[in-house]
């Protein structure tokens, strides 16, 4: 499997997480799933699967879907896919049976606003149908019913409320410095960034500063046959006065090209699922801490040097653009260890589970 699959397999992952509920009472349907008497049934699963068609079309396929891309190959195995991502889809779907029996455990209950709020969402989504008997015609091609739509929005709040029970500040699972610590330190790596651009040059008012387009991207144009040798023979340069012992940080100041540079003196923070030049995220894990290596993209030259972390980055405002997403995914880590001693009693019918599928199931944008 390729690095960038990794990459995709990790997001998805996260959001499955964060954004799939299932039933712990569904209404009708084969169990698919039971944990304790919390059942997931084929049409919750059906339903499930369909929303998060609906996400890889629309962020990974262009909105295009075919079913060759569904049946394509992704790893050494032959593993398709389609089968690759049902598959974590699936086992997913393990996760919240997990969830939900915990919930139980913990005596937790929805509130009577809670409730409300479910409430007042199916009756705008009514409306917007045009009344209930079209919204259940637009939700059978997605294998349920009104009533089991608002079951899933009741697993929900529940799923919502279990995590914040367990990770609030005086919760059984609270995310302490102690946490937050080892979790950055298993994570993140700090580089700092040698960039000699290769795809298109600056445009710089007369002070020599950057100018900007409306959007506020920095204006480029395209480089003279003379000007990218120059470029080429000027990373070449900075490899080699490097490989001959030159400070790190006396080229970057002499020879980046990286327009963020000023904006992050301290480097950049970055993980394995990071959004950032997917060659630089590669090479950055392979580097040793004080290790510098150099790498070519799209964009151009990216000669850069692995350092360590500085302490709770994660907490610094200098730093703050690179961990916007950072309680998030330790909440995401974290609950998927807490409920691993409970999945393993999971019960699961594979020979319903396995007649649904994302290539199988009706994209679903709209519940």
């Amino acid at each position: 499997m390729t690095k960038q699959m990794n990459r995709l397999i990790c997001i998805v992952l996260a959001l499955v997480i964060f954004l799939g509920m299932l039933s712990a009472c569904a209404p009708s349907g084969n169990v698919v799933m039971e944990l304790n008497g919390h059942k997931i049934t084929e049409n919750m699963y059906a339903f499930w699967l369909s929303r998060y068609k609906a996400f890889f079309v629309y962020y990974y396929m262009n909105n295009e879907e075919s079913a060759e891309i569904w049946d394509t190959p992704i790893d050494e195995t032959g593993a398709t896919l389609n089968e690759t991502f049902t598959g974590y889809v699936k086992e997913n779907a393990r996760t919240y049976a997990a969830a939900l029996y915990l919930y139980d455990e913990y005596k937790l209950k929805l509130s009577d606003a809670d409730m409300q709020t479910i409430e007042d969402d199916l009756a705008e989504l009514v409306d917007a149908a045009g009344g209930k008997t079209a919204m259940n015609a637009e939700l059978a091609n997605f294998a349920v019913n009104y009533d089991m739509l608002k079951e899933i929005y009741i697993i929900e709040a529940k799923v919502k409320q279990l995590q914040t029970y367990l990770f609030a500040e005086d919760g059984p699972e609270a995310l302490t410095d102690a946490v937050k610590d080892e979790y950055y330190a298993n994570n993140y790596a700090r580089i700092k960034h040698i960039f000699v651009n290769t795809s298109a040059k600056y445009v710089y008012d007369e002070n020599g500063d950057y100018q900007y387009d409306e959007d506020g991207n920095v204006m480029t144009t395209e480089f003279t046959a003379e000007e990218l040798s120059a470029q080429r023979e000027k990373a070449a340069e900075v490899v080699k006065q490097l490989e001959e012992g030159a400070d790190f940080e006396e080229m970057l100041a002499l020879y980046t090209e990286d327009s963020a540079t000023g904006i992050y003196p301290n480097g950049y923070y970055l993980t394995a699922t990071s959004n950032y030049v997917e060659e630089v995220v590669d090479m950055t894990f392979d580097l040793e801490i004080g290790e510098w290596d150099y790498v070519q993209s799209d964009l151009g030259y990216h000669i850069i040097m692995r350092l360590e972390l500085e302490p709770q980055a994660y907490a610094s405002t200098a730093s703050a653009d690179f961990f916007t997403d950072f309680e998030s995914n330790l909440t995401v880590e974290s609950f998927t260890r807490v409920l691993e001693p409970y999945m393993a009693d999971v019960v699961v019918n594979d020979e319903i589970a396995d007649l649904y599928s994302l290539k199988s199931v009706t994209a679903n944008y709209y519940y």
